[in-house]
């Protein structure tokens, strides 16, 4: 059965644990602007009005819950702004991280890179959103009895919300890498055996005699005599890097001198043809 809807699913649930774990990193460290406290304006209060000191508490308490509601709209932007730019370098930095793991572990290169994209959105999410008005405009002071908003949570709670999804993160990479990431096997080193020694040196150990055996008594030595010594052939000086003896160089044979008879000429009689060695 084909694991590929297993890898598809794994980088989609990746995704979405690298986009927690930015956004509680993020949180954890820009600290959100924290809203106005109540203004403690009861009913009571807005119905008797019926001296001066109560009436001075009254304006005082909603002039100050007004103008820290103004205070908390402004950084509220610079707040969106910081997010942001947090953001976008997260998602640029689970992009690259995506782009240089290798091809045998695609999957999780398709969970870093589809997390990055969440973890932008998000970020883009927050700084497009309008910004809350913790006192919205009414047509009568009753709706300042419900004003107020909760609390945001401390640096304890925001630390331990990233660290619950940090450790997520981890257990789920291991798991990927463990059971979802198919290893190129290694090359297996075979041992080569050492060359068989000489047979002369295995023939001498073979016949060595065992320890304690007396040595053979030496052969008495005779000094040889020069008729003992064989021949010196021209092999043998040529061996010993000694020139042979060269023989000697014979003359070319002489041809034998033949004597031509030339007839003389008329008139010559002086010349005759020699007479015939005897």
């Amino acid at each position: 059965m084909s694991t590929t809807w297993v890898r598809v699913v794994y980088g989609v649930v990746l995704a979405l644990v690298l986009m927690f774990t930015a956004q509680f990193g993020i949180a954890m460290a820009i600290h959100p602007p924290s809203p106005p406290d109540d203004p403690g304006i009861s009913f009571r209060q807005l119905t008797a009005g019926d001296s001066d000191s109560g009436q001075n508490t009254l304006t005082a308490s909603i002039d100050r819950y007004y103008s820290d509601s103004k205070d908390f709209r402004d950084d509220f932007v610079k707040y969106q702004r910081n997010v942001f730019l947090a953001g976008a370098a997260v998602a640029a930095l689970l992009a690259l991280i995506g782009v240089l793991l290798p091809t045998s572990v695609n999957y999780l290169r398709w969970g870093f890179l589809l997390g990055a994209a969440f973890v932008l959105l998000g970020a883009g999410y927050v700084t497009v959103s309008s910004v809350p008005n913790p006192a919205p405009a009414a047509n009568s002071v009753l709706a300042l009895v419900a004003a107020g908003e909760p609390a945001p949570l401390d640096f304890a709670g925001r630390f331990l919300r990233f660290a619950v999804s940090f450790v997520t993160l981890i257990v789920l990479l291991f798991v990927g890498l463990w059971r979802l990431t198919e290893w190129p096997a290694s090359p297996r080193k075979v041992a080569v055996a050492a060359p068989a020694s000489a047979p002369t040196a295995a023939t001498s150990t073979a016949w060595a005699p065992p320890p304690g055996t007396p040595a053979p008594a030496a052969a008495p030595t005779r000094r040889m005599e020069p008729e003992d010594l064989p021949p010196r052939t021209a092999t043998t000086a040529q061996t010993e890097g000694v020139a042979a003896p060269q023989p000697p160089a014979q003359s070319p044979p002489v041809p034998p001198q033949v004597e031509v008879w030339q007839r003389p000429a008329e008139g010559d009689e002086g010349s005759r043809r020699p007479d015939p060695a005897p």
